[in-house]
């Protein structure tokens, strides 16, 4: 019995890497998601990733050379939560675990955390196991400066200039000219068109946002990090 016969589902997370499979970038993959939309009508895939602007283009829904050109699709995008929510899923998560902790380690909580449902949720567990919001707290930072590191590091044998971007933003050195400045004192001139390809593609990856002409690290947890760390 096939899959299309018992009617299934194939998740994928983290699929924009999968541009990095095969000799055509990932198009084989996509011929065959094709092929299944196509002709197999039981047969569904969720491709999730975290660099949303990176699976966009990889999936290439509206580009005409791309397998999936013209596919109907669904999308979901899970921002980061308001501060009122942020609130309100930390309490309705700790009355469920049977744990108590006070309103003023929620506020903080959601102060220095946002509305990260990644962050809130491994504060929520922390807490949960040690009662306690600085181990708590500590042990998130120490989960975070781990992975962040290592992502950055990823990033840096693409091109150096991202980790470079990233800390003159962390400072606050938030506007184009302040991070060519930022970025040129300490490696060297960078022409214009080289800059804006690096923010546009850090902006493809999620890990920056321009409001208003000025550039923001979205994560506050990515920022606090970078910022003390790199």
């Amino acid at each position: 019995m096939s899959l299309n016969e018992v009617g299934a589902v194939i998740a994928i997370d983290e699929a924009q890497y999968l541009r990095f499979y095969g000799a055509r970038g990932g198009k084989e993959f996509l011929a065959l998601v094709a092929y299944a939309y196509d002709n197999l009508e039981s047969l569904s895939f969720i491709l999730s990733g975290s660099e949303v602007g990176l699976l966009h283009d990889f999936l290439g829904i509206d580009d005409y050379n791309s397998p999936l050109y013209g596919r109907a699709y669904g999308e979901v995008t899970v921002e980061p939560f308001s501060r009122d929510l942020s609130k309100e899923f930390l309490r309705r998560g700790f009355e469920e675990a049977g744990v108590k902790i006070s309103e003023e380690e929620i506020e903080k909580a959601v102060n220095f955390l946002d509305g990260i449902p990644g962050w809130l949720v491994e504060f929520g567990y922390s807490y949960i196991h040690t009662k306690s919001f600085e181990e708590a707290m500590e042990k998130v930072l120490r989960k975070a400066e781990a992975m962040i590191i290592g992502e950055v590091r990823e990033l840096e044998k693409k091109s150096p200039r991202y980790s470079l971007i990233l800390k003159a933003i962390s400072l606050g050195l938030d506007r184009w000219e302040l991070i060519k400045e930022y970025i040129e004192v300490r490696a060297g001139e960078v022409p214009n068109s080289r800059l804006a390809n690096l923010l546009k593609n850090l902006e493809k990856m999620g890990w920056i946002r321009k409001e208003e002409g000025r550039y923001r690290i979205i994560d506050p947890v990515v920022r606090k990090v970078i910022s003390k760390a790199l």
